[in-house]
Order: C-alpha cells, then structure tokens, then sequence
C-alpha cells in the first residue's frame, strides 16, 4: 500500500502546499493514503494540495485531514475533488468545517468529532454547495 505521511509538521501555508502539491502530482495514481494531520492547513492550503487528485485515476482510499483549521472552502475544495475510490475522509477536530454538505457527499466515509451528531446550522452560504452536491448527485447516478 502507497502511503505518505506528513504530520504535525506546523503551518504549512500556500507555498509549503505548492511544493507538496507538484510531488502528490507525481503520486496521485498510486498514493492510497494520505495523512496530513495537524499542520494548519486552513483554507488556503487544502484547495491547493487537493489539486492533484482531481484526476480521474486517482487511486486514494484513506485521507487525514484532522486538526487543520478547516472552513469553508475547504469543504468546497473536498466537495469538488472526484476520489472514486474513498473510503476514509478523517476531519476530525476542524471544528468550522462545514458538515452538512460532506455528509451528502460522503455518507458513512466522512469522520468527524464524536459529539458531533448535529447537522451545521444555515448560514446563507449554502448555494455554491448546493449546486456542487446537486452536480455531485447527478454525475453518480449516471
């Protein structure tokens, strides 16, 4: 199994995702897990690191996303991403990530806290995400 592993390694900000982006690009086939736990991502980073596994091919069963400050358009960029073969998103511990849309998106596959039950309340941000599920939807009964 391909796995890669960067954790704990602090705030990763846009130029340290470029820079893993371009190798991920070179393993976005391959690679079956990927974890990226607790390196402040945020909505900056994600977006651009999930660039790569926008190919149909991507092979990734199992993504770690926990403790990242993960908002909003983080939840648009795993909203977007096509991973056909997912069966492990872990967001745990982002506690303004958008939940309600992921949970459409990927049902039983999505990890969040445990005492996190509740649906995300509205807050009027809803549309983008809804036309992206509604895609979503529509392309996996095709």
């Amino acid at each position: 199994m391909n796995v890669i592993s960067i954790e704990s390694c602090g705030e990763f900000g846009t130029e340290g995702a470029e820079i893993l982006a371009k190798f991920l690009d070179t393993q976005s086939t391959t690679l079956e897990v990927f974890k990226c736990g607790s390196n402040e991502l945020g909505d900056d980073a994600l977006p651009i690191l999930l660039e790569p596994f926008g190919a149909t091919k991507c092979a990734l069963k199992e993504l770690y996303l926990e403790c990242n400050e993960l908002e909003n358009e983080s939840a648009v960029a795993l909203v977007r991403c096509p991973f056909r073969q997912l069966q492990k998103l872990n967001l745990t511990d982002n506690m303004d990530i958008p939940k309600k849309y992921l949970k459409i998106k990927y049902n039983t596959v999505v990890i969040f806290d445990e005492d996190d039950d509740e649906d995300d309340e509205d807050d009027g941000q809803d549309d983008e995400m809804d036309e992206l599920v509604n895609q979503f939807q529509v392309a996996s009964i095709q």
